[in-house]
């Protein structure tokens, strides 16, 4: 196997037939890996940053692509790297065939320890629990004196199973939750003349994704915090994102219309066998009729009705989640050190940075809690069990 390194950011067109084919060619690889996602993460979050793609090879075929960047950290003499789709993404990790999954990894992480340069420290996020290169990684360490690699756990991601008929997989919702779906969409029907449960999969979507990102930031607003959509560039990225994922088949943008308004929007995806949760909003002025429980419950009937396997609600210890949710997975997070100061420097950062996110989260989920009690007790319901919509997620750069 040979390995290249690929720096030029027209790799991306170069490699666009070979990545998918590999895609195609990886039962580990998610939608967040799909060469849509990452050119269109490069496009909108590539600046002040140098690629690093490394490319494997087999006989003239690509059996592996580990997408990578470098960046001076905050501007700062420390450079650290990364994957590409760091920060917006829930899954990531290189791309490997299935047939030399182990050897590909393998051999990406011998280079990436040997003769990789130019940084201090690798952090490489959102790893899923049970991949390859995790896997690989810890045999890579096994017996040396001095692991060149760490993990730590990052956050959950919590996911319901799904089965081929409703009636089963509500049956594992709480009693709570159970009745409450029935409760609210009778509520809309008697509050409102006109429900409209709709799901876009292609055609002219932009005007319906601005309308999810007003509803996504009205939420974040009244709470009083920023939220993940405040930038142009990222709402610039997922317009890309989506028009993509339409053509292709993968988007899943579900809305509810109240007498001719989008009230709740849901901005899903469905790829392979799994169902995503990406983002969502409601209008937080409707609180008390509970938009997000009637539109997630729409979103999972339709992961059924295509034979999903998982319904995804991505990573975050939101509550509402759990609601919903038979489990969860805690992705990981794999750090390669080099000897000397500057990298255990950017690595006391790193871990300071850390904690102030988790801190930061914890504020926001305190404020989510206490707005949820709120609208419990202005809903007319005792003990209503009122889910958010696109509280979570924590995607960010």
């Amino acid at each position: 196997m040979k390995i290249e390194e690929m720096t030029d950011p027209g790799a991306f067109q170069h490699l666009r037939n070979e990545w998918s084919e590999l895609v195609n060619l990886s039962s580990e690889a998610t939608i967040f890996q799909t060469w849509e996602w990452q050119d269109a993460w490069w496009r909108y979050f590539g600046q002040r940053k140098q690629l690093r793609i490394l490319v494997v090879r087999e006989n003239g075929c690509v059996v592996g692509i580990a997408p990578l960047y470098v960046s001076s950290h905050f501007r700062t003499p420390f450079r650290r790297l990364a994957f590409v789709g760091c920060g917006v993404s829930d899954y990531l990790t290189p791309i490997v065939a299935n047939h030399c999954a182990e050897e590909v990894a393998t051999d990406l992480l011998h280079y990436l320890v040997d003769h990789f340069h130019g940084w201090d420290l690798a952090d490489l996020q959102q790893i899923a629990p049970d991949s390859t290169w995790l896997r690989m990684a810890a045999e890579f360490n096994r017996g040396r004196q001095a692991p060149p690699f760490t993990t730590q756990e990052m956050e959950p991601c919590p996911y319901l199973s799904l089965t081929s008929r409703w009636e089963e997989v509500i049956g594992k919702f709480g009693k709570k939750l159970r009745s409450n779906i029935g409760y609210y969409e009778r509520l809309l029907y008697r509050t409102y003349q006109d429900v409209d449960l709709s799901l876009h999969q292609g055609g002219d979507i932009g005007p319906v994704m601005n309308e999810m990102f007003s509803l996504h930031q009205r939420r974040w607003r009244s709470r009083w915090l920023p939220g993940v959509l405040g930038s142009a560039r990222t709402r610039a990225f997922h317009q890309l994102v989506a028009g993509r994922f339409a053509e292709s088949g993968w988007l899943r943008l579900h809305t509810l219309l109240l007498d001719g308004r989008v009230a709740a929007a849901l901005y899903c995806f469905q790829y392979r066998d799994r169902y995503y949760y990406y983002l969502g909003g409601f209008d937080p002025g409707l609180a008390r009729l509970s938009l997000g429980t009637v539109l997630t419950a729409a979103a999972i009937k339709q992961a059924v009705s295509e034979s999903c396997r998982t319904f995804d609600f991505l990573r975050g210890r939101e509550s509402y989640k759990y609601r919903w949710c038979s489990g969860d997975r805690v992705n990981r997070r794999l750090i390669i050190g080099r000897p000397g100061m500057r990298s255990r420097m950017l690595y006391n950062w790193l871990q300071w940075e850390w904690h102030l996110a988790e801190q930061a989260k914890a504020i926001a989920d305190h404020r989510s809690a206490d707005s949820d009690k709120k609208r419990r007790a202005g809903s007319g319901k005792t003990g209503a069990d009122v889910t958010a919509v696109g509280i979570g997620g924590g995607h960010n750069l």
